[in-house]
């Protein structure tokens, strides 16, 4: 229901929804999932079970981002030249963070924009070691990315500019 967000969260999401709905089909019925103020569950705005099973489903997407950014976080002590008992202790702090817990199971922009985020700051140190138009354009879009699915997202901009 949130429209002032950039719109890439949506897009992917969407995408993938609808690419889950070719597999999961549900019963009829409506799933209830505004409450009124008195509390109590007001169907009169719902979801099909079909359509509350495929939002279900964008878990499977945000806990595979999550996997391939907890990758691209070992890749990036890697970059930065860790290794024996200080690559250990580093990825060892950055995987068991919290965060990363919710952010795979939550519907949400905040974990795709960190996603992104992670990508960029992982191009910009290959690009300071190899000096080439690939990693600048990639560290260019992943900006563009965390930028279009959360405004916050261009924070990472300035981390790289410095």
């Amino acid at each position: 229901l949130e429209r002032y967000q950039p719109k890439l969260f949506y897009i992917l999401s969407g995408l993938f929804m609808k690419f889950n709905a070719l597999f999961i089909h549900c019963g009829d019925g409506v799933v209830g999932v505004v409450y009124s103020s008195s509390g109590s569950l007001d169907y009169s705005y719902g979801l099909t079970n079909t359509d509350w099973a495929c939002f279900e489903s964008l878990r499977i997407l945000y806990c595979y981002m999550e996997l391939v950014q907890l990758y691209f976080f070992y890749k990036l002590f890697q970059e930065l030249k860790f290794k024996g008992l200080p690559l250990l202790l580093g990825y060892g702090i950055t995987i068991f963070t919290p965060i990363w817990c919710y952010f795979a199971n939550w519907v949400n922009n905040d974990g795709m924009a960190c996603f992104f985020s992670v990508l960029a700051l992982y191009f910009c140190l290959r690009y300071f070691r190899e000096k080439d138009f690939v990693n600048c354009y990639l560290m260019a879009f992943a900006i563009g990315f965390a930028m279009s699915c959360k405004l916050g997202g261009a924070l990472i901009a300035m981390v790289i500019a410095q």
